[in-house]
């Protein structure tokens, strides 16, 4: 699957205007389209204002998709070209965070740092959703990076140097080491944090 922006304006007038930036990228048309690689040609199954489909994500034929400031996620069945209407959400501000065993994960944050406020799954097959609760101590959503057949391959959590102050007078941490683990795929999605350490060196 492709996804091709055709702006409204060129983007290059707008490099020192951040807000009309996002506003034209926002007013432009997005495309999506699918690219068929034995025949190496790409073939156009849906076109929407770029804020009605700001975030998309793609599983078993279908595209999940949410607007700008929406309260709902959506999905184009690849077939059928028909949208539809996968659930709503209390309030707007969610970013849609990956698909994985046909669960989709949707996640609100907060402040600048792109913390979790709250993070939830919705079964794709079940239309059943529940919150999420497995974060590490930094306040971020414990992350998926592989899997197998029963277990995810996580990325746990950061250990973080001193904070000191940066040349332009901001304060700043570095990550100094990335902490990994495996956890059965049960355990992740009932928030479990029965963990598995991996040994980083």
């Amino acid at each position: 699957m492709l996804e091709e922006i055709v702006y409204k304006q060129d983007p290059e007038e707008f490099l020192n205007n951040d807000n009309a930036y996002i506003n034209n990228l926002r007013n432009s048309t997005k495309k999506i389209k699918l690219f068929d690689v034995s025949s190496k040609t790409e073939k156009e199954i849906y076109q929407d204002i770029y804020q009605n489909i700001e975030d998309i994500q793609y599983e078993n034929g279908k595209v999940y998709f949410i607007a700008h400031k929406g309260q709902k996620i959506e999905y184009i069945d690849l077939e059928t070209k028909q949208k539809q209407t996968l659930c709503k959400l209390p309030k707007e501000g969610v970013t849609l965070n990956g698909i994985y065993d046909n669960k989709l994960q949707y996640i609100y944050y907060t402040g600048s740092e792109g913390k979790v406020d709250k993070a939830y799954y919705i079964d794709l097959e079940t239309k059943e959703s529940k919150e999420m609760k497995l974060f590490d101590k930094n306040g971020y959503l414990v992350e998926i990076l592989a899997e197998n057949k029963e277990f995810y391959f996580v990325r746990k959590g950061y250990e973080l140097g001193a904070e000191y102050t940066t040349w332009a007078g901001t304060k700043q941490q570095d990550i100094e080491r990335i902490n990994y683990a495996l956890m059965k795929k049960e355990d992740y999605w009932s928030s479990k944090p029965k963990y598995i350490d991996i040994k980083n060196t």
